[in-house]
């Protein structure tokens, strides 16, 4: 790959203008570590991961709003990353 400077001091391989995306991989990297806290938190508080949450969740009989807001919000959370595996650890 051959690199070239540009007149705005921004690197470009002649297809791709690395500043353009700059920006959005950091979004993208920090959204993931901001996500991954939150997960973190979920699986603190139901000491399980999201797959054994579902399960149980769904399984049990009882109707717990609280529960089932965090499912919502936890399922979400856990969509968000697998979509966004572009932008490795």
């Amino acid at each position: 790959m051959h690199l070239t400077s540009c007149k705005d001091n921004s690197v470009s391989t002649g297809l791709v203008n690395f500043e353009i995306f700059e920006p959005k991989i950091y979004f993208i990297m920090t959204e993931k570590e901001r996500i991954n806290e939150k997960i973190k938190l979920y699986e603190k508080k139901y000491g399980q991961t999201f797959d054994e949450f579902e399960i149980r969740s769904k399984q049990s009989g009882n109707e717990n709003f609280e529960e089932w807001d965090d499912l919502i919000e936890w399922e979400a959370y856990t969509r968000f990353l697998n979509k966004k595996d572009i932008v490795n650890k």
